[in-house]
């Protein structure tokens, strides 16, 4: 398995970088307004705003949870825009027919269809950073250096979903998958707009995801672009809860997107397929990442208050 490279700007001192922000919310402006472009939308799959629990941890499980019981699921923290599940679907997108959606934007804007908007979509959802899941979030963004001196980033837009479930007899790892896509790309990618997706089990990061990584330009949605290691943008991950001779209990499951270094510019991720499975034998594998390969853990900032 192999691991993502994470990029950084070698510059990254507080003028440069508020430079850069100064000059990104001109440019993210003139794109928007210049680079409109209306069409017909054929939808392959359409993506209902929702805040209810019951339909989002069934859109999440896609009813493939056989070995996994879902004694609890929750909205930590989000907003009535960003969360929400694919339906009405007709043909996979990016791989994925079903599934829960949560965007730093609205979700509704990210249904299949043409790319209307080249420059960007940008809704902002909270306009102050929110800082009580930056434990987490830091893990997966890092810091920045200012004045040679290094801070962790500002997040903003954040939605954090809590899971607490119970696998059975044989079964000691939890399987789902995700499509990671942003608006960052591609005036921003490798950038200290780093936009973070991640999944914690049992407090342990199994996956993550950031706009530092390289995207590709891939048609399907709204997305300017997409994390595809592989030329597929179907990611599959794992983790393992513990022992499977007796199964577990209250294992928690966390899931989080946000914006990072401003609100501009909405990243978005669609998963599906949660359900459990049993480590193969004789071997064990305390944390196995399939299709990202390791774990992309991306060193991030944030400007001192």
């Amino acid at each position: 398995m192999g691991s993502f490279m994470n990029y950084r700007f070698a510059d990254q001192t507080g003028i440069s970088f508020w430079l850069r922000q100064c000059m990104r919310t001109v440019v993210i402006g003139g794109l928007c307004g210049a680079l409109l472009v209306f069409g017909t939308t054929v939808h392959a799959f359409t993506v209902t705003q929702s805040t209810d629990s019951g339909q989002l941890e069934s859109a999440l499980t896609s009813g493939h949870n056989a070995g996994i019981t879902i004694t609890d699921f929750t909205i930590t923290h989000g907003y009535a825009d960003s969360t929400g599940y694919i339906s009405n679907s007709s043909n996979p997108t990016y791989g994925i027919s079903s599934g829960l959606v949560l965007s730093t934007g609205k979700v509704t804007d990210y249904s299949t269809g043409p790319n209307n908007n080249s420059g960007g979509l940008t809704t902002v959802l909270d306009n102050a950073p929110y800082s009580s899941a930056d434990n987490l979030l830091n893990q997966i963004t890092g810091t920045h250096l200012y004045d040679s001196t290094p801070y962790p980033y500002d997040h903003y837009d954040v939605t954090q979903i809590d899971i607490t479930f119970d696998l059975k007899k044989d079964f000691d790892m939890v399987v789902f998958n995700a499509v990671f896509g942003s608006e960052e790309h591609p005036l921003y990618d490798l950038t200290d707009f780093r936009d973070a997706f991640g999944v914690f089990l049992n407090g342990n990061l199994i996956a993550s995801a950031t706009t530092a990584l390289t995207l590709s330009s891939l048609p399907g949605t709204e997305l300017n672009g997409v994390l595809t290691p592989n030329n597929n943008p179907l990611l599959t991950f794992s983790g393992v809860t513990g022992d499977k001779v007796t199964g577990s209990t209250d294992n928690k499951l966390t899931i989080i997107l946000s914006d990072t270094s401003d609100a501009n510019l909405d990243t978005t991720v669609y998963l599906n397929g949660l359900n459990a499975s049993a480590t193969p034998e004789p071997t064990t594998y305390l944390l196995l990442g399939i299709g990202l390969g390791a774990v992309a853990v991306v060193r991030r900032l944030h400007r001192p208050k």
